[in-house]
């Protein structure tokens, strides 16, 4: 990297990047969506870490047809460590001990960056359309592009419907020998890229996801 390039990405304050993401998103987006709510991430940003990316943020009931609510600041480490310990991330915690093993970082210590694909809440993924999440690409690749992480994992294979366009090519498909399990690994952004089951994917034990995460990262 460029030193003077590097020096200006040392010396950023991850605060005035939230924001103008932020700013970027609220001009941009389609304003009828941005009344659904939307996040950016669940962590602070943590430069040159890794980025954890699941498929959609939650927010309220089916039965809700109000406005959910936006994350407008960049949430704190603390925030990040209640709403885990609360089971917010249900997800993350049964994933913990592979995301420490093959990423060699701490969940409960938010030694990421944790982002989903699409960034409107909605109440469950079928109120998501594809435009909802082709939408926010643009400024999650900002958001990496930023971050310069080393790795990107994506958790939840449906992401790749449009993660693989944006991987010029790159994008290899991992399958286990005699059995349908399916992860992708490749570069995303100039990034290292593994993709995985989604931990709570109902049709997988705990060894057939031990053996899927070896081969994504290990082949």
């Amino acid at each position: 990297m460029d030193n003077v390039l590097y020096i200006e990405f040392q010396t950023m304050n991850p605060n005035i990047k939230f924001n103008e993401l932020v700013k970027k998103a609220v001009k941009g987006f389609d304003q009828k969506k941005l009344l659904l709510g939307f996040s950016l991430c669940a962590t602070p940003i943590n430069l040159g870490k890794p980025v954890i990316m699941g498929i959609n943020w939650g927010g309220g009931s089916s039965a809700d047809n109000i406005s959910y609510e936006s994350k407008l600041t960049m949430p704190t480490i603390e925030e990040f460590k209640v709403d885990y310990k609360e089971g917010y991330y249900p997800f993350l915690n049964r994933s913990q001990n592979l995301i420490k093993n093959y990423l060699k970082i701490s969940v409960e210590e938010a030694e990421f960056n944790y982002t989903n694909l699409c960034l409107f809440r909605s109440p469950n993924i079928s109120s998501l359309t594809s435009a909802d999440f082709k939408e926010g690409i643009p400024l999650l690749k900002d958001f990496v592009g930023w971050i310069q992480p080393p790795s990107i994992l994506s958790l939840g294979n449906s992401n790749m419907r449009y993660l693989k366009k944006e991987m010029n090519g790159s994008c290899e498909t991992v399958k286990l020998k005699g059995k349908g399990q399916v992860g992708y690994r490749g570069v995303l952004w100039g990034c290292n890229f593994y993709c995985v089951p989604h931990p709570i994917a109902w049709n997988l034990n705990e060894e057939q996801r031990n053996e899927i995460w070896q081969a994504v990262f290990l082949g």
